[in-house]
């Protein structure tokens, strides 16, 4: 991608991590444009509609693809021109979401998944990847009493992969790993000290004012 002058922060994890919260405020805290997969493109809410609402069964392939096609969009119409803009991005989610829940989750071989999602993305990969690691019990907290869509319906032992899933991805592409459990602002604080650390104190040290 030619002309990035932004820089580009995804944030990843499972279902209840609080992930969502927290890029939210990173993305007002270094005045980042906040954006989210799926369905922040023009074809985006209604894959969303059909991946989280729909009470229909669907292949794992059907939603890696619908997955990809929501991607494509949002890569190349809204996250590559910010960058090019000179906008610094915080996305929620991006292709290790799918590595999580369609590969680990769902058991699409990776290698196949791979192949899929860098023909959507050309290997367009941000800075910095965050992963939000809760432990499970307090994730199944969270969680409970409150509505889920159909991925948070899967269960206990869909979560469990996905969790583990994350994990392994975190070692094998070198995401930065923030606990998520305490206080919002705790878990803020910490996330705000990784990117200081990924990107040096000259790159942050006007946001923290």
């Amino acid at each position: 991608m030619s002309g990035r002058l932004g820089k580009w922060i995804v944030v990843e994890g499972i279902d209840g991590s609080g992930k969502t919260t927290q890029a939210k405020m990173l993305a007002t805290k270094i005045d980042a444009f906040y954006t989210y997969e799926p369905g922040d493109s023009l074809v985006g809410e209604d894959v969303r509609n059909v991946l989280l609402k729909s009470e229909k069964t669907l292949h794992p392939l059907t939603e890696v693809f619908l997955l990809q096609a929501d991607r494509i969009e949002h890569l190349q119409k809204i996250i590559i021109p910010k960058l090019e803009e000179g906008k610094n991005v915080v996305c929620d989610r991006y292709v290790g979401s799918t590595f999580a829940y369609q590969g680990y989750g769902r058991g699409v071989e990776f290698d196949k998944l791979e192949s899929i999602v860098n023909i959507a993305i050309s290997k367009v990969m941000p800075d910095l990847t965050i992963l939000y690691d809760l432990p499970s019990e307090e994730v199944e907290s969270r969680l409970a009493g409150r509505s889920t869509d159909r991925i948070e319906n899967e269960g206990k032992e869909f979560r469990k992969r996905v969790e583990q899933g994350y994990k392994a991805l975190s070692k094998r592409f070198g995401w930065k790993v923030i606990d998520a459990s305490g206080s919002i602002d705790e878990v803020a604080n910490r996330t705000l000290g990784e990117i200081k650390s990924a990107f040096g104190e000259a790159w942050i040290g006007n946001i923290d004012g």
